[in-house]
């Protein structure tokens, strides 16, 4: 890691891969986000996550003298929810890709655009570079592309490169208010039918 001067462990955690095992069902991929100086993007904002229903049941409320803040003390300063969501946490659940998405390849380990646009969002802005060293059927490219980063790719299987090629053509550019929009709805309604 002589290279990368910060790297952030994220664990992508799914729901809907099926056990067709005799042990323990993996429900989880580890994700390392390398960044390349101390000097980094971190757009929170962009990728904020909904409070839970007891935050929301209580906004506006006093810490507690026995919470972690309160260090025994009675505090005054009062915590609002942020209105665009809580900060994003180091688990991130995302569904894997399912047979009939259009995203869909013959990769076998290929990651869902709503992964990776997370990441994209995250740690990069329009017209900054964005690489992926295994780039495999050309996820993270096409999300780059989508939203009007630059990038690098390359993976040694050319076959998994035609793929990326493939998608690549297809890219249209969105604004990353579409984006956002649009990843939110998904985990909405994948909410409501859970």
């Amino acid at each position: 890691m002589r290279f990368f001067k910060g790297c952030k462990w994220i664990v992508w955690h799914y729901k809907n891969k099926a056990n067709l095992g005799k042990d323990w069902g993996r429900s989880h991929e580890s994700i390392l986000h390398l960044r390349k100086n101390k000097k980094f993007t971190m757009n929170i904002d962009d990728v904020r996550i909904p409070y839970g229903k007891h935050t929301l049941k209580y906004p506006s409320h006093p810490q507690a003298e026995s919470s972690q803040y309160g260090n025994g003390r009675k505090r005054n300063d009062i915590w609002t929810p942020h209105p665009q969501g809580a900060k994003p946490k180091d688990v991130i659940e995302v569904p894997t890709i399912c047979n009939g998405m259009e995203e869909k390849t013959p990769h076998p380990t290929q990651k869902p655009e709503e992964l990776i646009r997370k990441l994209v969002l995250a740690s990069s802005n329009p017209g900054e570079l964005v690489i992926d060293p295994f780039s495999g059927s050309g996820t993270t490219l096409v999300v780059a592309e989508q939203m009007g980063r630059n990038w690098y790719g390359c993976d040694l299987s050319t076959e998994y490169n035609q793929w990326a090629i493939e998608r690549l053509e297809k890219v249209t550019y969105k604004s990353k208010e579409h984006w956002i929009a649009h990843d939110r709805a998904a985990e909405q309604r994948r909410n409501s039918i859970s």
